[in-house]
């Protein structure tokens, strides 16, 4: 995370709300934008852990880091729709370029990355056979 300084969570939160911010303070925010060849190795490197191997429902452990598969952007926000208490309804948005990089709906929170990693599992296991 960025340092916890005043400036930085200000326009966090603006930036999150959907409000213009200048683009040079755009760029400190969240960084360079990454190539597509670098996303690309990014997700061929993905290694996804989840705490129990054998139950892929509990919540999974992405490494190195959760990231956009569309810019590499790491910094996301929330929408948590107004459900009542038992239900849970909660998407995740990368603050770059507003792709839906997260769901929880009833279960654990799932990241676009472990499908990308459950596909690329399927296509190594049919280039082997």
């Amino acid at each position: 995370m960025k340092d916890l300084d005043h400036r930085y969570w200000k326009f966090h939160e603006l930036y999150s709300d959907g409000e213009k911010i200048p683009r040079k303070l755009k760029k400190e925010l969240l960084g360079p934008r990454w190539s597509k060849s670098k996303i690309r190795k990014m997700i061929k490197s993905l290694k996804v852990n989840y705490r129990r191997p054998d139950q892929r429902h509990l919540a999974a452990i992405i490494l190195p880091f959760e990231f956009c598969p569309y810019c590499g952007c790491t910094e996301t926000f929330g929408v948590d729709h107004e459900i009542s208490y038992p239900d849970v309804w909660i998407e995740s948005f990368c603050l770059r370029c507003r792709e839906k990089v997260g769901e929880a709906d009833n279960s654990t929170f799932s990241h676009v990355l472990e499908y990308l990693y459950e596909e690329n599992l399927e296509q190594s296991a049919r280039r082997t056979v």
